[in-house]
C-alpha cells in the first residue's frame, strides 16, 4: 500500500502535557474543520506571503470547565508560593494556541516497480516509497492568568502571564490558513 504525502491524517495528532499537570488530565478533543474553508501546504512547503504563524487559524479544540480548574490549580501549585495574602489569581479561558513550527512534508524516494532501486535505467514504471519524513506542526497553548490585589470589598488586576502547559503535534497538511494573498487587511 502507497502513502501518500499530501493526503491529510499521515501523521497523527497528539499532545504532550506539562509535567506540572495532573496526571489523567484530560486530553482535548480536536475537532476537523471543512477543508475546503481553508488553505494548507502540500508537500512544497509553506507558500504564503505572509509567516504562517500570521495566517494558522486557530486548532478546533473543545476545552472543557474540569481542563480549567486543573490549570489553573497547577500553575498555584508551581507558583502559588508568590502570591501575597491579598492576591488571588484567575484564569482567561479557553487558552490561546501558537503555531510555534509549521512543519513539513517530504515525499519518499521514486524507485522501480521491478528492481525496488532508485537507480534503475530499465524499467518504465515507478513508485513512491513510504519513507518519507514528516515533521509535524507544533502548536503551543497558553492560559493567561491574571493575578488581582485587594484591598478590602474591592480588587485590582496586578499582573498577567502566560502559563503554557500543553503541546500539540499534527499533521502539517491538517493545520487551517487564512486564504494565501500577497495583502493583509
Amino acid at each position: 500500500m502507497t502513502v501518500d504525502p499530501d493526503e491529510p491524517n499521515w501523521f497523527t495528532a497528539r499532545h504532550e502535557l506539562d509535567p506540572s499537570l495532573p496526571e489523567g488530565f484530560p486530553e482535548p478533543v480536536l475537532h476537523r474543520r471543512p477543508r475546503k474553508a481553508y488553505q494548507h501546504v502540500g508537500t512544497g512547503g509553506w507558500t504564503g506571503y505572509w509567516p504562517p504563524e500570521d495566517l494558522a487559524v486557530r486548532p478546533d479544540v473543545e476545552w472543557t470547565e474540569a481542563q480549567k480548574v486543573l490549570v489553573l490549580a497547577a500553575y498555584q501549585q508551581q507558583w502559588g508560593r508568590f502570591l501575597e495574602s491579598n492576591q488571588t489569581y484567575e484564569i482567561n479561558w479557553p487558552p490561546e494556541p501558537c503555531l510555534v513550527d509549521e512543519g513539513y512534508v517530504v515525499n519518499g524516494a521514486t524507485v522501480c516497480n521491478g528492481h525496488d532501486g532508485e537507480d534503475c535505467m530499465e524499467c518504465e514504471e515507478f513508485y513512491e516509497r513510504q519513507d518519507g519524513e514528516v515533521r509535524p506542526a507544533e502548536w503551543s497553548w497558553s492560559a493567561m492568568i491574571e493575578t488581582y490585589e485587594g484591598d478590602g470589598n474591592s480588587g485590582s488586576p496586578e499582573r498577567f502571564e502566560w502559563f503554557r502547559f500543553l503541546t500539540t503535534w499534527m499533521d502539517p497538511r491538517e493545520v487551517d490558513y487564512e486564504p494565501f494573498s500577497t495583502e493583509r487587511d
